[in-house]
């Protein structure tokens, strides 16, 4: 038998234990087949630690939905893979006697928030919580220093770009179809809706969630998509995407498209919090695009995404008051509309009264809940309250010295961000720092609604942001010509 028909009988045998397994066994295939492609994965990444970065940044979203529940934590395959990239990373430097790393001016405000919080666990109520909330918070910082030394390339930076609208856009279309699914009556089996807290019999429609665990942090993670594809289109339907290296990472049609089904799937969180974010979001891109914003065609697109929006939002309006626009209008206005709304305030007066009693070091990171319900070992049946304000829970938990040096991390980021937009000659790298620094807007604005820190897409945008003003060329700059 010769070699070709040798690999035809072997493509036929596969084939057919495929069929057969489809019929009697489908999830041992699909078992077989993430094996296979686990196994490729970490192949890949042990290769090139690059890329490991674009498989975290395809499953960013995947939470709750793509995430296993061990020990009262929930570990997702983007903090597995990211485990798996650290260590090829630095495996990579060591073998080649060069532990050099891309400068980060955030590093050292980041190592000091770090050590504050670790010295904070002193005081803590839950010594076990704190340090498990420790490593994970120094775990996905740490995850932003990766990014921010891997991404050392304008092409690698867009390609990760592209990654993270791509996985954007099919979270957004299940999101869609488990809000159509849960309103006709399909089964939670195939919506995958998190039954019992957002389903259509709860709420009187349905909150999507996606793969998230809550809808208010899929509106967080479609924060790092919605204003960098808004950024593209507007200075695309501008007609000002002139660049002798790069094209446009999208056509047009597609980037509308993706943002009218991100905007859809943002839109059905009913996050008020969200809402807010997103607003601050666009309208940092307004600003920084304003310039590009007088043009008949830029105007003309506008309009027609606003009614297209206004059409979706009548129609669904009519089919439930939930969906109409006074509704989504009055919840992303009015700050206290129920009883889970003076509950937060009550909250906020408990945060700033514990915050007094410890305001150097606080009660160690995740301790909050601990301090108010004074549960020294294991966690409280009802879950670990939180102030849903980061801010306000900083301060009771890693106390004024270590909030000030992750706000101050925040800030020198924003500054090197801005610098960068501001001298780049490069269209494309002023569109993506453009969109980063909204997307970074935005998820500061949130963090005044939710309370937690260790985020992964929110510190790998944070590290993207850190490579792409690195990136950015200075006027008569060597690296204009370079990729």
């Amino acid at each position: 038998m010769n070699k070709r028909r040798l690999i035809y009988v072997g493509l036929g045998l596969l084939a057919g234990i495929a069929a057969i397994l489809i019929l009697v066994a489908p999830l041992v295939l699909a078992g077989l087949v993430a094996a296979v492609m686990a196994i490729w994965g970490i192949v890949q990444i042990v290769n090139n630690p690059f890329a490991g970065v674009l498989g975290i940044a395809f499953f960013l979203p995947f939470e709750r939905i793509g995430g296993v529940a061990v020990g009262g934590s929930n570990f997702r395959i983007s903090q597995v893979i990211a485990l798996l990239t650290m260590l090829s990373w630095l495996w990579h430097k060591t073998r080649r006697s060069k532990l050099q790393f891309h400068f980060n001016p955030t590093f050292w405000p980041l190592f000091v928030f770090l050590l504050f919080a670790l010295l904070s666990i002193l005081n803590a109520i839950n010594v076990m919580r704190g340090i498990n909330v420790w490593i994970f918070t120094a775990f996905t910082l740490f995850t932003s220093l990766l990014v921010a030394d891997l991404v050392d390339t304008r092409h690698r930076l867009w390609l990760v770009v592209k990654v993270m609208i791509g996985a954007a856009f099919i979270t957004s279309l299940f999101g869609l179809f488990q809000f159509v699914g849960d309103e006709i009556g399909l089964s939670p089996a195939l919506t995958l809706i998190r039954w019992g807290w957002y389903n259509k019999a709860v709420l009187g429609m349905t909150r999507v969630q996606a793969f998230s665990l809550e809808p208010l942090y899929l509106a967080n993670y479609l924060l790092s998509a919605i204003p960098l594809v808004a950024a593209l289109i507007v200075v695309q339907a501008r007609g000002k995407w002139k660049t002798a290296k790069l094209r446009l990472p999208f056509p047009l049609w597609f980037l509308l498209g993706v943002l009218v089904t991100t905007g859809l799937a943002f839109i059905l969180t009913l996050s008020r919090g969200g809402y807010i974010a997103l607003a601050a979001a666009l309208l940092v891109v307004l600003l920084l695009a304003y310039r590009d914003l007088f043009s008949k065609r830029v105007v003309m697109l506008v309009l027609a995404l606003a009614l297209c929006f206004g059409l979706v939002m009548a129609i669904s309006g009519k089919v439930s008051s939930k969906l109409s626009v006074d509704y989504l209008a009055q919840r992303a206005t009015t700050l206290i509309a129920s009883t889970g709304d003076y509950e937060r305030l009550e909250q906020y007066r408990t945060a700033y009264d514990a915050f007094k009693v410890s305001p150097l070091l606080g009660f160690g990171p995740g301790n909050y809940g601990a301090y108010i319900s004074g549960v020294y070992r294991g966690a409280p049946t009802g879950g670990w309250n939180i102030v849903n304000d980061e801010y306000l829970e900083l301060l009771d938990e890693v106390g004024l010295i270590g909030t000030l040096a992750l706000l101050l991390a925040v800030l020198v980021w924003f500054v090197q961000a801005l610098a960068a937009f501001g001298r780049s000659v490069l269209l494309e790298d002023r569109i993506l720092l453009m969109g980063l620094i909204a997307t970074m807007v935005g998820f500061w604005v949130q963090y005044v609604t939710f309370s937690t820190l260790y985020i992964m897409h929110i510190w790998f945008v944070f590290g993207l942001g850190i490579a792409s003003s690195r990136l950015a060329p200075r006027p008569n700059s060597s690296a204009i010509t370079e990729g």
